[in-house]
């Protein structure tokens, strides 16, 4: 489809957000320890010394965008060495740099979008002509509701500690999905864990991504109603079992319900 729309591949550095991020804040944080010929290999494919006012901790796209791709391109190999040696001898940075723009996935009361963005065009607006060149306005027919949408996806209708709009924070449906799997591995229901995997396997698509943002996770917090019925279910249901429910409807043995409890 994409070669008769004429649409090529993208660009490599894309698929690259985390060893860039990686190895920039590895820079920034220890870079009085690296040697001469660190510096010189990361500079093939990052500016180094800039590096340390281009870095944000949850926002890549600063220093990707410079990243050089043509470098990459011609020796992949050699980039994947580079982080791997890096990796290697500064492992609690890499993996705080992978944590760190997760955030939003580990910790309820983190921002839902960072500060460092520009939260009102992420999902809700475009980016006006002085950003893009593009002469295109957006004019909502609804304000209000426009008004609730851009409040809601940053985190503005989020507020207070005990709230049911906390189902709709970019934490809990990553909680309920390791939640209920690890309900699912006690109760030896291995069988069962099929239907949570797709589900589980998105979300480590966004890890990386990394992408953290409301419009991701919206397919995973629709699938709440499934998460629920695994995890509320009889100790006897099988997968059988709710494919035969959801197909014919809960059937009644015995005077007993043969059905998720």
């Amino acid at each position: 489809v994409y070669d008769k729309l004429g649409y090529g591949e993208g660009n490599s550095r894309e698929m690259l957000s985390i060893p860039i991020q990686q190895l920039s804040y590895v820079v920034v944080a220890k870079g009085g320890e690296l040697t001469g010929e660190d510096i010189q290999n990361i500079n093939r494919y990052l500016p180094a010394s800039e590096l340390w006012y281009l870095y944000k901790t949850r926002n890549v796209d600063l220093i990707k965008v410079r990243f050089n791709t043509e470098n990459f391109d011609r020796d992949p190999v050699a980039f994947l060495k580079l982080w791997a040696n890096i990796f290697s001898r500064y492992t609690d940075e890499c993996l705080v740099t992978f944590f760190n723009m997760h955030m939003p996935y580990w910790y309820p009361a983190a921002e839902t979008i960072d500060p460092n963005t520009i939260a009102k065009y992420i999902e809700t607006n475009i980016y006006p002509y002085e950003q893009t060149g593009y002469e295109i306005e957006r004019s909502s027919k609804l304000p209000g509701l426009n008004k609730f949408y851009e409040e809601f996806v940053a985190g503005a209708k989020l507020n207070g500690p005990i709230s049911l709009a906390r189902l709709f924070s970019i934490t809990t449906p990553i909680w309920m999905i390791l939640f209920t799997m690890l309900v699912l591995v006690c109760r030896k229901k291995l069988a069962l864990l099929p239907v949570v995997l797709p589900t589980f396997f998105l979300w480590c698509t966004y890890l990386l991504g990394p992408v953290s943002n409301c419009r991701y996770v919206l397919p995973i917090m629709l699938s709440y109603p499934i998460y629920m019925i695994l995890v509320f279910q009889s100790s006897r249901f099988s997968l059988a079992e709710l494919v035969d429910d959801v197909t014919n409807g809960p059937e009644l043995t015995g005077g007993k319900e043969n059905a998720i409890r």
